[in-house]
Parts: C-alpha cells; sequence; structure tokens
C-alpha cells in the first residue's frame, strides 16, 4: 500500500518541464495527447529509479526486524516454559505444589494430574534414555580396551619374534661353543643404557656398578691350567655391554628374552630377577646337552684360586655355600651345577623360585637384597640354625630335598662352607694363602677393592702375586 500510494502521489504532481504545454496530461507510465492518442511510453526518470530503490531496502530491513523480533520472542517464551518446567518439578519434589482449591473445577484437577503424569512420564524416558547411552558407552569402552590389549600383546609378540631371529644365528653360534666347555663362569649382569644416572655419593640399592671384566678375567686366570674354561654374562635383550675392556672378548652373551622385569633394576627386587635367569640358564644347558660344570657368581668377584675341587665328584644336583650367619645361613653369591646333573638342578631351581613366589604374593611385599638366600634356605626345608651350626663345623655335607609334593623324587643339594669359595676380604694376601682361600667377594661399597687382587695378577697372568700384597681394599 505504501508503495501504490507513492506512486499514485507522484503521477499526480505537476511536471515543471511541460509548463508550456497546458493541454497535455502526464502519467507515470505514459503521456495522452490533446486528441487523446496514447504517445509510446516514456523512460523511467532518475527520480523513479531511486523511489524503487529506497523502496527495496525499506521493506528488506523491515523484514529482517521482524525476523529478530521474532526470534527473540520465540527464545524467551521457551526459556520461560523450561524454568517453569524446572519450578514445577522441584515443587513438585519438595511436595510443596498446593492442591486445587475447591472452587477450581474438575477440569482444572484433571488437568494437573495429566501434568504430573506427563513429567513423571517424561523424567522416567530421559532415565531410560541416559542408562541406554551409559551402557552403550560401557560397552564400547570395553571393547576398545579388550582391542588395545590385543593389539599389545601382538606387537609383544612381533618384538619376540624379531629378537628371535635376529639372534638366532648369534645364539647359534654361542651355543656351540658352551658345548664345547668343561667349566662355564657365568654372572647375571643386567643395567640400564647409560648406566645409572645418580649423583656423587647418592645411595641407590643394586646400582652399584662392578668392573665386571675383573671377575670374567680372574677367572681365566686362576684356571689357566683346566682345559676349556669359559665365561659368560646372563642377561636379558636389552642390556648393553662394554665389550671394550681387557678379556671380554672370550665372554659368552646369553640373552634370555621376556623374562627379566627391568623395573627392578637398581632395586633388591633384582635378586629374584637373578633367580629367574639362573633357572633359564640351567634349562639351556639341559634342553642344549652341555658338558659342562656351571659354576653361578656375583659380578662382584675376584678369583684366586682354581674351583676344580669343587666339582671332584658329582654324586649332588646343585651346590650352594653356607656361612655361621643366624639370620641368613645360606649364601646366593655362589652355586654351582656338575655336568650330567642339570635334570635334578633344575628341578631344585624351580621349586625355590615357586615358593620365593608364592611367599612374596601372600606377604604382598617387594623381594630384597636378602630374599634369595631366605628362599635357599626354605627350598632345603632345614631350620637356619641347623644350617648355620653345620656352616660352624667346617663340613661339606650333601642333603636330600624333595622339590614339589611328596612322592616327588628328592635331588641332593651340596651345602659347603662359604670361607673358601665365598670370601669376604680382609688381613693381607698371606692371610689368603694360610686359609686357601679361592674366592674373594667384594660385596657392597668394597667394589673398588676388585682393582687391587687384579692389579697384581694382571701383568703376570698369575695369582700367586696376589698372596704377596700388604692390604686387599682400597
Amino acid at each position: 500500500m505504501f508503495l501504490q500510494a507513492l506512486f499514485t502521489q507522484k503521477a499526480t504532481m505537476p511536471d515543471n518541464s511541460s509548463k508550456g504545454d497546458n493541454n497535455n496530461t502526464i502519467s507515470n507510465n505514459h503521456v495522452m495527447t490533446t486528441n487523446n492518442t496514447p504517445a509510446p511510453p516514456t523512460a523511467p526518470t532518475a527520480t523513479n529509479k531511486r523511489v524503487v530503490t529506497y523502496c527495496v531496502l525499506f521493506l528488506s530491513i523491515t523484514m529482517m526486524l521482524s525476523m529478530l523480533v521474532f526470534n527473540t520472542t520465540n527464545a524467551g517464551n521457551k526459556t520461560t516454559q523450561s524454568r517453569a518446567r524446572v519450578g514445577r518439578k522441584v515443587i513438585a519434589e519438595e511436595g510443596v505444589l498446593s492442591k486445587p482449591s475447591s472452587s477450581s473445577s474438575s477440569k482444572r484437577v484433571v488437568s494437573t494430574n495429566a501434568w504430573k503424569q506427563k513429567e513423571i512420564a517424561d523424567e522416567a524416558e530421559e532415565e531410560k534414555y541416559f542408562d541406554d547411552n551409559v551402557s552403550i558407552t560401557s560397552d564400547t569402552t570395553q571393547r576398545q580396551q579388550q582391542q588395545q590389549q590385543k593389539q599389545k600383546q601382538k606387537k609383544k609378540k612381533r618384538e619376540r619374534d624379531r629378537f628371535d631371529e635376529q639372534n638366532h644365528v648369534e645364539f647359534k653360534k654361542i651355543n656351540e661353543k658352551a658345548k664345547k666347555c668343561s667349566l662355564i663362569v657365568a654372572s647375571f649382569y643386567a643395567t640400564k643404557p647409560g648406566g645409572f644416572d645418580r649423583k656423587k655419593g647418592e645411595r641407590c640399592n643394586g646400582c652399584h656398578e662392578p668392573p665386571v671384566f675383573i671377575t670374567f678375567e680372574s677367572a681365566r686366570i686362576a684356571n689357566k691350567n683346566a682345559q676349556n674354561v669359559c665365561v659368560a654374562i646372563l642377561t636379558d635383550e636389552e642390556t648393553e655391554i662394554d665389550l671394550s675392556k681387557p678379556g671380554m672378548d672370550f665372554v659368552q652373551i646369553h640373552r634370555f628374552a621376556g623374562l627379566l622385569d627391568r623395573t627392578k633394576i637398581g632395586t633388591g627386587a633384582l635378586m629374584l630377577e637373578r633367580m629367574k635367569l639362573y633357572n633359564a640358564f640351567i634349562k639351556r644347558a639341559r634342553d642344549n646337552d652341555y658338558m659342562a660344570d656351571l659354576l653361578m657368581v656375583d659380578t662382584d668377584i675376584v678369583f684366586i684360586g682354581d674351583v676344580s675341587d669343587l666339582f671332584k665328584t658329582r654324586n649332588f644336583d646343585y651346590g650352594v655355600t653356607i656361612r655361621d650367619n643366624k639370620a641368613y645361613p645360606v649364601q646366593g653369591g655362589v652355586q654351582f651345577v656338575p655336568r650330567g646333573k642339570y635334570v635334578g638342578a633344575a628341578k631344585f631351581s624351580d621349586h625355590t623360585l615357586d615358593m620365593w613366589k608364592e611367599d612374596l604374593a601372600k606377604t604382598g611385599k617387594e623381594a630384597g637384597f636378602t630374599g634369595d638366600q631366605a628362599a635357599y634356605q626354605r627350598g632345603l626345608n632345614v631350620p637356619a640354625s641347623k644350617i648355620q651350626q653345620l656352616a660352624r663345623g667346617k663340613k661339606t655335607v650333601d642333603l636330600p630335598v624333595v622339590c614339589g609334593h611328596t612322592d616327588a623324587e628328592a635331588v641332593t643339594v651340596r651345602m659347603i662352607p662359604g670361607e673358601q669359595y665365598n670370601f669376604v676380604p680382609t688381613g693381607n694376601g698371606q692371610s689368603l694363602k694360610k686359609k686357601d682361600i679361592r674366592v674373594l667377594h667384594y660385596k657392597g661399597g668394597k667394589k673398588e677393592g676388585m682393582f687391587v687382587p687384579y692389579n697384581a695378577m694382571k701383568k703376570s697372568r698369575d695369582v700367586a702375586d696376589v698372596f704377596n700384597l700388604k692390604k686387599l681394599v682400597v
């Protein structure tokens, strides 16, 4: 209507350009002549174009404002309805919703009850929807976790297969060498890449890094008269070993995959990991037909004498050293197995390891540095006081041990006094000679002292120079 009125007003206005001819009537669309003959349509003027543009612009603005007002009003209504719904729900839950007055009609009462029922139905539907979604989400999460677990297992198996494939040739070579040995001196060794990052003076149980090459070099020097004496490291697939030290080029590296828990490195629980690898090494000798006596020692050992007397008789399955100590009479630093007795040795090793694991599972405690000593004593099934008494007598004792159930066949464990083959250094070289000490054990913080006897024997390649030392520690 606005547009029509605007055009009508424009059509009735006089045109200043036509003042000289009063007989002509001016129209917005065409011009009538005096003889009523229509003239051809005239082109729109600039004024008419501006009017049309303004009208379109005005209409656009008007429509935009109308839509904005409509949306705002609608949103406000929804907010009001939502607040009202929440308010009614709260009131209903609190029991404050008043009953309809007596003056209210029955129609109002029915409407109120219907509203309550609808609210309850809506809430039940929402709860059902929420429970269904939670159930679906839980099932989905469980399936995802199962898939992730399967992927981890597959990845671990691929890594294991890749490790076995890469080390198959190396293992085969080492295995062939081990079959030619008459004596294998083996030490468990596991460390972190680059060693242990600790400050000077900071205590770290198990972080002492002994010069392990001294153990192997001294074993070869002290037993040079024996034929085919071999040295070996028992470790996992990740431990880095420095082969640049003297004599390390003779070391056989026996790696075992999937046995060692590397989180225990640097803790007392590493003793349990050592027993696991000792067990695996004995079984490797059993399954691959080794023909060597096995001597398993700590990495802080220095040999200053021949150890062949340990295997002079081979009528036992497993050997340990004992000492006069009330708490821990069985030592773990030196253990030995004669050739041909790997089957019985594996049984005793399994027996001791299983009992230790059971004890740890019951108590929930972490294995400590002395845990293996307690485990061997329990595996022997002899009171600690009795073993201590045997150590005082300085006699070798062969003990039958039933491994597993009571009807199992017994194995024989040999216990020898540890003074001769597991001696903690004191005194001087002459005292060692008098006592016929064969093996020195530099425990704990005494590991730097290993260089004292080693430096004495390395030049002449003879242990006789050790007995001239005035002191044995740094």
